[in-house]
């Protein structure tokens, strides 16, 4: 079997391995999922017939306070490391237990043994850290534990010019095991653009607490100051059992599944989402108008969105800033035109990697 092991930090990492875990079971390959927390259960629900492992869990706490995030982390740094060796310890018995041909590893570092080929997947060669000296530290920390794999796949295109996370996927310096540029990752369908769109903005949620809360109403409060215009706001909330009051133009679901989304993709107008990798992989291939609201204190998603605004294929605010007149403003917008994407046959990937191919 393949092992599939998504990170537990939001649910980005576990939809984005969707799309690998579809590839490989439209191929016929046998799959064991390894997951933590919420993800272990989303993922249970999304392939009722695939067994889904427990793992060791980072359950990484955030800031309130964005500038805070990059402290309270370092904070948690002796953790994460004793869940890296955990996990690492976890995957030896697992790979003789349920006889594992092959490890795919989503941001988990400690998922690598000798006993078969173990693949990290990241587009984060280079972590983005506020400054540049620390960025050079972390990637080298960054390196150490990703050369311990057998291969690295990115996410991302070949080529830099088209290159959607910029120099965290294209650094000038790559590790030095084989590194695979597999095209972005997307578990929605493309659907037609549908003329006279029926949702004006669909809000996507995402991320971690507080801060997706403090998105979401700020967004209802902007919602309500534009009666005129119909919003629908996925709150990224799988596990909720409870609705939320909104006002008469927005309808708000805790969640729904990727052809569900899809269709509302094809739907909207703009979308109003996180600059989360995940979230632009999977609405930008799509040719969507999106406007970003990088997650306060994640150095990622505010290099991500001010490079792709840079670039025109995003229009980017900060959350202290979102409001109905950020909104207006996104309409008078204008968004370059995305180059096309081609994503590489994951499971004639693996294939190679079992047979031992060089690539």
């Amino acid at each position: 079997p393949v092992l599939v092991a998504p990170l537990d930090w939001g649910l980005g990492h576990a939809t984005r391995c969707m799309h690998i875990i579809n590839a490989l079971l439209a191929a016929n390959a046998r799959i064991i999922i390894a997951a933590s927390g919420m993800q272990a259960g989303w993922l249970q629900q999304q392939y009722p017939s695939l067994k889904v492992l427990r793992i060791p869990g980072y359950k990484v706490r955030y800031a309130k306070r964005g500038v805070l995030l990059p402290w309270v982390l370092l904070q948690q740094l002796p953790r994460i490391i004793r869940t890296i060796k955990a996990e690492h310890r976890w995957l030896q018995q697992a790979v003789k237990k349920y006889n594992i041909d092959i490890v795919l590893s989503d941001n988990r570092y400690g998922l690598h043994t000798k006993q078969v080929p173990c693949i990290f997947i990241t587009h984060q060669l280079t972590i983005a850290t506020p400054t540049a000296i620390t960025t050079k530290i972390v990637q080298r920390i960054n390196y150490c534990y990703i050369q311990q794999f057998s291969a690295c796949w990115v996410p991302d295109v070949r080529l830099t010019a088209n290159a959607l996370a910029g120099t965290l996927s294209h650094p000038q310096q790559l590790p030095t095991i084989p590194v695979h540029y597999i095209g972005w990752l997307s578990r929605l369908q493309s659907i037609p653009q549908i003329a006279n769109s029926a949702i004006d903005f669909l809000v996507m949620l995402s991320g971690p607490e507080p801060q997706r809360t403090i998105l979401e109403t700020s967004v209802i409060k902007a919602a309500a100051a534009m009666p005129e215009k119909k919003f629908l706001l996925l709150r990224a909330l799988p596990q909720a059992a409870t609705t939320l009051a909104v006002p008469d133009n927005v309808t708000a679901v805790n969640h729904a599944d990727a052809a569900t989304i899809s269709a509302w993709v094809a739907q909207a107008e703009y979308i109003v989402t996180r600059s989360g990798y995940t979230t632009l992989m999977e609405v930008l291939p799509l040719g969507k108008r999106c406007i970003c609201i990088p997650t306060p204190g994640q150095t990622e998603q505010g290099y991500l969105a001010t490079y792709l605004m840079q670039r025109r294929w995003v229009f980017t605010v900060r959350q202290s800033q979102f409001s109905e007149a950020v909104l207006k403003a996104a309409l008078s917008f204008e968004f370059a035109v995305i180059p096309p994407s081609t994503t590489i046959d994951i499971a004639t990937l693996v294939a190679a990697h079992l047979a031992g191919e060089t690539l």
